[in-house]
């Protein structure tokens, strides 16, 4: 494809869409084990599908039951990293439900009769976007390049319902803005 234009972050004009779905946090089967609650976009990791890639982060929407409880110690925190730095860079934090609740331009109750019965649909549309992408050093605005994003529960507990039961969902999706990274030799 050729460019008809480059962005000042040094991204090219176009672009793909995509929906990613996150794991479910209330269901450890989802999980990468059942004491690992981590959920990961890393363009760098080469058997990611967004290697090579350049992920620019618009919007979340999660969906909660209605009767979720974000338990004390259950935090659920937004990492993001850098290459070569262990630690992250910089975390979001979302306390408890009336985070999500402040946060969110959207609140929607969603009376569905399936499996999740009914629950809450948050929508959060980032102030400033987060860019994730697979090369490394600064971008042409001289931001630094993030390079992983992390999403876990603080202590690693499923979140449950109001009677301690498994909460029937807690599920997000970022919707988001694909690039080719132009600091990636493409194939």
């Amino acid at each position: 494809m050729a460019s008809i234009g480059t962005q000042r972050n040094g991204l090219p004009v176009e672009c793909d869409f995509d929906t990613i779905g996150t794991h479910d946090f209330a269901k450890p089967s989802t999980w990468p084990s059942e004491s690992d609650s981590s959920w990961t976009i890393d363009p760098t990791d080469e058997s990611s599908k967004y290697h090579g890639k350049v992920i620019k982060l618009d919007e979340i929407q999660v969906d909660f039951a209605e009767d979720l409880v974000m338990h004390e110690g259950g935090q659920l925190l937004v990492e993001f990293y850098m290459v070569g730095n262990p630690d992250p860079v910089f975390t979001y934090t979302y306390n408890d439900m009336d985070d999500w609740i402040s946060r969110s331009q959207r609140k929607q109750k969603l009376d569905y009769q399936g499996p999740t019965g009914p629950y809450m649909q948050y929508n959060i549309q980032f102030a400033v976007p987060q860019v994730l992408w697979t090369s490394t050093g600064q971008a042409a605005d001289g931001s630094y390049k993030l390079n992983k994003m992390v999403l876990r529960i603080a202590d690693n507990v499923a979140y449950k319902d109001s009677e301690g039961a498994a909460a029937t969902i807690a599920r997000g999706r970022y919707f988001a803005e694909i690039y080719e990274d132009p600091d990636v030799e493409q194939e």
